[in-house]
């Protein structure tokens, strides 16, 4: 329970069922207590270090078994609805990108980026998500003996640019 990949998928999934709350049907099963302990759990695990990911789930959940209707988005007149799907990919992204820590190793990183071209060296580098490589992060190394295990000292919040190769 503690990769991101699960975390977010037990997220999507919670969503997912709570999407249609009319569909419940037993007076029972209007308690969301099996969803909101599994939210607890997600807390205790280094996704839960986004509350507001959690939070929003855990609103969204109460929201819709208070009400059997789902939790639906508020838009400004004359503003564009908010797209859920790619907001919550965003902030699915963010969640990943915040495993990487000050301290890990050069090869941690390498799970969730990939090197980007341009100039750099062995101490500083940017690298790009992997699924997505228009969002990158800069990154600078403590030099150990194996290139693999330097250790990541700094790290640039993510920001969007297009790509560079060489």
């Amino acid at each position: 329970m503690n990769s991101p990949e699960t975390g977010r998928q037990i997220l999507l999934i919670l969503h997912l069922a709570f999407e249609a709350p009319q569909s419940i049907l037993d007076r029972r099963d209007k308690a969301p207590t099996a969803a909101l302990r599994l939210l607890d759990q997600l807390e205790q695990t280094d996704y839960g270090r986004n509350p507001n990911v959690i939070s929003n789930a855990r609103i969204e959940i109460k929201y819709s078994t208070s009400t059997r209707q789902p939790l639906q988005p508020v838009t400004l007149p004359g503003q564009p609805p908010i797209d859920w799907e790619h907001s919550q990919w965003v902030s699915s992204v963010l969640a990943w990108i915040a495993t990487i820590k000050l301290g890990m190793t050069r090869s941690d990183l390498l799970r969730v980026f990939t090197t980007e071209g341009g100039l750099s060296t062995r101490t500083h580098r940017t690298y790009v998500l992997r699924p997505c490589q228009t969002i990158k992060v800069d990154v600078q190394f403590s030099i150990s003996g194996n290139e693999a295990e330097d250790k990541i000292t700094q790290i640039s919040k993510p920001y969007l640019d297009y790509g560079i190769s060489d």
